[in-house]
């Protein structure tokens, strides 16, 4: 499956995720390989703007939920989902869910990126400064600091011309276009500053 993720090509991904279900067909039930075939479900949710995929990998975790790495990709998957549908109920889920998530891993620190991008997302589709400052708090945290400093700085930035936008401030303006464009000439290639 990560080779077909890898390549990007939805036949490689179909094929993974049926070789998935015949595993599960033949009895295989750890919580890994669950965790695995909810991640390659996920992918394809993104790769083909489908949310049904995303439940189907939801369905698939809330009963190993409790194992860390499962909460983890629990978490991401309802990120995902609410980044395909925008529906204040999957915000809501998404949210706990992060929190929780932290809670179980807390070491990882990049949670509290998605954590602060999601606010930062529902903040930008409800025109809601409350949840853009919001997401503001989660990027600013100590443990943030510790996540992909050039994502941070991104996220950042978007979080300040949002701010601008909505405030009609230049200087927040000017100051989230600064930290994009620095972002962008320190790692122009790196994967999570392309969208």
């Amino acid at each position: 499956l990560a080779l077909a993720i890898h390549s990007g090509e939805l036949s490689d991904l179909n094929e993974g995720l049926a070789k998935f279900a015949e595993c599960e067909r033949l009895g295989c039930a750890e919580i890994p390989f669950i965790v695995a075939y909810a991640r390659g479900l996920t992918h394809l949710a993104e790769h083909l703007g489908d949310p049904q995929h995303a439940e189907e990998a939801l369905r698939r975790l809330r009963p190993v939920i409790a194992d860390p790495h499962a909460s983890v990709v629990y978490a991401l998957t309802s990120k995902t989902r609410f980044e395909l549908t925008h529906l204040e109920k999957h915000f809501e889920t998404a949210d706990v869910a992060l929190r929780e998530a932290i809670l179980a891993a807390p070491a990882a620190a990049d949670l509290w990126l998605e954590w602060g991008e999601l606010h930062l997302t529902y903040g930008w589709v409800k025109h809601d400064v409350t949840l853009v400052e919001e997401a503001l708090e989660k990027l600013s945290s100590m443990k943030a600091q510790e996540a992909d400093l050039l994502r941070l700085s991104a996220l950042l930035g978007r979080s300040f011309l949002f701010m601008g936008l909505y405030l009609e401030d230049l200087k927040l303006l000017h100051e989230g276009k600064t930290r994009i464009e620095s972002a962008l000439e320190m790692a122009p290639k790196h994967p999570e500053l392309r969208t």
